[in-house]
This record gives C-alpha cells, sequence and structure tokens, in this order.
C-alpha cells in the first residue's frame, strides 16, 4: 500500500513542477516574445491563465493590489505552487 502512495504523490510532484515550468516559461515569453499567432505561446497562456484566474478573480473581488505594476496573483499562483510541490515530497 505505500508503494500505491509513493506513486501518487511522485505523480503529483512532477505534475505541479511541470505546471511551475510552465509558468516561468509563460513569464519570459510575456517578456520576450509576445507572439500570440504562435500555437505554443496559446497553449502556455492557456494554462497559466487557467491557473492564475481563481487568484485573479479573488483579488479583484477585494479591490487587492489593483493599481500595482507588478503581477501579484501571478506570483502568489507560484508560491501556492511550489508550497504544493514541497508539501507533496514531505
Amino acid at each position: 500500500m505505500d508503494n500505491v502512495f509513493y506513486v501518487i504523490r511522485t505523480a503529483a510532484y512532477i505534475f505541479i513542477d511541470a505546471l511551475l515550468v510552465c509558468m516561468v516559461v509563460g513569464a519570459v515569453m510575456s517578456w520576450i516574445m509576445p507572439d500570440e499567432d504562435n500555437k505554443f505561446t496559446r497553449v502556455v497562456y492557456a494554462i497559466t491563465d487557467t491557473l492564475t484566474w481563481p487568484v485573479r478573480a479573488l483579488f479583484d473581488r477585494f479591490g487587492w493590489f489593483r493599481n500595482s505594476p507588478v503581477d501579484v496573483p501571478f506570483i502568489v499562483t507560484v508560491i501556492i505552487l511550489a508550497l504544493l510541490s514541497y508539501a507533496c515530497m514531505i
């Protein structure tokens, strides 16, 4: 039974780390190459927007960081994913 939990935990860790890599790639792509017509760019933005949407909606609802020049919901999403990744390996 321990092997099953190990496999599930490892799969969750790999999936969350893949999402973190996608978030970093999306951030770098938005700085360097904002080409919206590229299929790869659209896929990366679709994944990152899907992940950041709940945090962004929460921040908009309460009016937090409305005039901030930094994309705080994106950073909070990355921190949440990093904490989840760390929790999978404990």
